[in-house]
């Protein structure tokens, strides 16, 4: 079975650097800071990933290539226990409801793995 997976708000790739370890294929990743994309190229040279630099909540289902791992470490600005604890209606860490409409958007093509990466106040 192949592994290949899409990594959600990669930042500078430490998320696909843990997966390539494993034996993982990074087929498709975002995110929307133009500086973290420009770590992630360099820490990453070839282009077999495709890379999309924008807002999750402008990405479409039918865009993402068929996977097997989806990985997201969605902001936790308003999830962390320092933090204001808006939970996830916030104004940063709601992206992870772009991120659940953009695997909806894919609809039988869905992986059958989803990693989600982040705080201990997510769960409460």
């Amino acid at each position: 079975m192949p592994k290949r997976a899409a990594e959600f708000f990669a930042g500078i790739g430490l998320m696909r650097m843990g997966l390539d370890a494993e034996g993982w294929t990074t087929v498709w990743a975002n995110d929307l800071d133009k500086k973290k994309w420009e770590m992630y190229s360099a820490n990453f040279n070839e282009d077999a990933c495709e890379f999309v630099l924008d807002d999750v909540h402008k990405v479409e289902g039918k865009d993402i290539p068929d996977i097997e791992l989806a990985t997201a470490s969605f902001p936790c600005n308003d999830l962390s226990l320092a933090g204001a604890r808006h939970g996830l209606a916030g104004t940063h860490s709601s992206a992870f409801w772009g991120f659940i409409d953009a695997i909806k958007g894919m609809g039988k093509r869905r992986p059958p793995l989803i990693l989600l990466e982040n705080v201990a106040g997510f769960l409460n």
